[in-house]
């Protein structure tokens, strides 16, 4: 018993630190992010943030554990809303090309009303994202005895607010903006997708040997 006992709180030092590591750099993407504060090869550097975390939640999840089998209404949910995050903060893009498409470039600038409002659209994404991130963390390490959560949308709809923020502070021109709006869409679905495979090709090895 001392032993399992030792091994949880392992599993939960390590998970807490891990989940502060990761929610405090998505805290200081996101504040440069909205506020305007990053460069034109913000996207590359996010994106590839958004990659290194996912790597990062994986190797947790591999070296703590996490029962493959454990399917709960939590989990749908929070896949609903990471995923429905993602694609409202998509949908909203579109909307807003459709709006501006004959427009001037200028009327695109964040300093706009149009630019505040899906700006402050994309901030209640994220907040709301990274709020149920750390929520299922938490609920994680006290329920399942320090078995880490399985927050991969959640991460993902974080970094897509992000990364169309960024893009609404940086555009400089229309055939730009369509542009990156689909590679952005593209660069967080691959990841996903990319790491998703990886762990089932992995809980497959694991469920055969």
């Amino acid at each position: 018993m001392a032993k399992l006992q030792d091994r949880v709180k392992k599993r939960e030092l390590i998970t807490g630190i891990v989940a502060v590591i990761i929610v405090g750099y998505m805290l200081m993407c996101g504040w440069y992010s909205f506020r305007g504060h990053i460069d034109s090869s913000g996207m590359y550097y996010l994106g590839i943030s958004l990659a290194v975390i996912l790597v990062a939640v994986f190797l947790k999840e591999i070296l703590i554990g996490a029962d493959p089998n454990r399917e709960n209404a939590d989990k749908r949910i929070y896949n609903i809303i990471g995923f429905g995050s993602m694609a409202y903060s998509f949908i909203m893009m579109i909307i807003v090309t459709g709006i501006f498409n004959n427009h001037e470039i200028q009327s695109w600038k964040i300093d706009g009303n149009i630019g505040r409002i899906i700006n402050v659209q994309l901030i209640i994404i994220f907040i709301l994202n990274l709020a149920l991130l750390i929520i299922q963390n938490y609920v994680s390490m006290r329920k399942y005895e320090g078995e880490t959560g399985r927050e991969y949308s959640l991460i993902g709809a974080c970094f897509t607010s992000m990364m169309y923020s960024w893009l609404l502070h940086t555009l400089t021109d229309i055939h730009s903006f369509n542009k990156y709006m689909i590679i952005i869409a593209a660069i967080v679905i691959i990841e996903l997708l990319a790491v998703y495979i990886i762990r089932f090709c992995v809980t497959n090895h694991r469920q055969v040997s």
